[in-house]
């Protein structure tokens, strides 16, 4: 169970994703705000690489099966902002 805090960060962490446009090979905003979130959660490793992929690390202080969570930033473009009565993003 989340606590309020960790509510909050989570519920701000999806706004500023959805906000940035990460249409396929432009996932660079996408990226940068997932990669200040992983500072500022503390992640011990945050790597980005030449194709603009991110993977954090948290290390752990128990032995036993690791877990990751794989997932991807891009998405399509919005095909006609105007018809939206809120901007998409």
């Amino acid at each position: 169970m989340l606590n309020n805090e960790q509510k909050e960060s989570t519920i701000a962490l999806c706004q500023a994703l959805v906000r940035c446009a990460s249409n396929s090979g432009n996932e660079k905003n996408a990226v940068l705000a997932l990669q200040s979130y992983m500072q500022s959660a503390g992640f011990h490793d945050i790597h980005i690489d030449e194709y603009g992929s991110i993977v954090g690390c948290i290390k752990g202080n128990y032995p036993g099966p690791k877990m990751l969570f794989d997932g991807h930033l891009d998405t399509v473009p919005v095909p006609n902002p105007d018809a939206w009565t809120q901007d998409p993003l």
